[in-house]
């Protein structure tokens, strides 16, 4: 079973790119609040019923992102295998995929909208990319610019 657990306050319509493409295992929560512009009736219409919205209390900082996680962690003790997405922008969510993979089976990330784009790991598979190609590199130590050149190209 696949989750998503969209932060609306953050990234407003623009995280539900990608709806029309999901599965029939995915189940979208949409958390709002009362700081949050409200969600279009018009666009939920057109959503299917694995749509949720969830409002939350939001009286302080950062208050939808912790009820957030709190809601994550309920879906990973009802599901220990599945996967939660995090739509949101907030890079506070970040140190949160390691941890939960050290704890439990549930894969987790967090992703720009319900298309999966990715920014996190796709930055990992750079690194690694470019780490396993500088292994096989042979630069003058003292030629910085040879280096970086290097580098420049492999990601163009």
């Amino acid at each position: 079973m696949k989750f998503y657990l969209v932060d609306y306050e953050n990234v407003h319509e623009s995280g539900l790119e990608g709806y029309d493409k999901l599965n029939s295992n995915a189940i979208v929560y949409i958390f709002i609040s009362k700081n949050t512009k409200s969600l279009n009736p018009k666009f939920l219409s057109n959503l299917s019923t694995t749509v949720k919205s969830i409002e939350v209390d939001s009286n302080k900082k950062d208050a939808l992102d912790k009820q957030l996680i709190f809601y994550a962690g309920t879906l990973a003790v009802k599901h220990p295998n599945c996967e939660i997405s995090v739509v949101s922008k907030d890079q506070g969510y970040d140190s949160l995929p390691n941890f939960v993979l050290r704890n439990t089976n549930v894969k987790f990330n967090r992703v720009h909208n319900l298309s999966g784009y990715n920014d996190i790991s796709q930055k990992n598979d750079l690194k690694k990319s470019v780490a396993n190609q500088l292994k096989n590199v042979k630069y003058n130590k003292g030629n910085k610019d040879e280096l970086i050149n290097f580098i420049v190209d492999k990601i163009q």
